[in-house]
């Protein structure tokens, strides 16, 4: 799954929430940065019944691109992607490589 944001220098905050079922086992989360991007904060717990996880970041006014790149498993049913938009928020690219058991997604 990858997913390609670009945002405009008055674009503030993101976040990105999604539900895992059990099975759930990697996510891996990849993404480069412009030299003027300041900070980025991402906050998960794990466990054997990993559930939820919540993914936050505010974006220094020169910030122009993130992907975020993730593997799920096969049992892997639901994502749902939800954004806090300022009205100079321009362009969003969302692209997605799904195992044959993805079932569901929200946006």
């Amino acid at each position: 799954m990858k997913i390609e944001i670009t945002l405009h220098t008055h674009f503030t905050t993101v976040t990105i929430e999604f539900t895992l079922p059990k099975h759930f086992t990697t996510v891996t989360i990849e993404f480069t940065l412009p030299k003027h991007f300041t900070t980025v904060a991402i906050e998960f717990t794990l466990h054997t019944h990993f559930t939820t996880v919540t993914i936050e970041f505010t974006l220094h006014k020169h910030f122009t691109t993130v992907t975020i790149e993730f593997t799920l498993h096969k049992h892997f049913t639901t994502v749902t992607i939800e954004c806090i938009l300022q009205k100079y928020f321009t362009t969003v690219t969302i692209e997605f490589t799904l195992h044959k058991h993805f079932t569901t997604m929200t946006i």
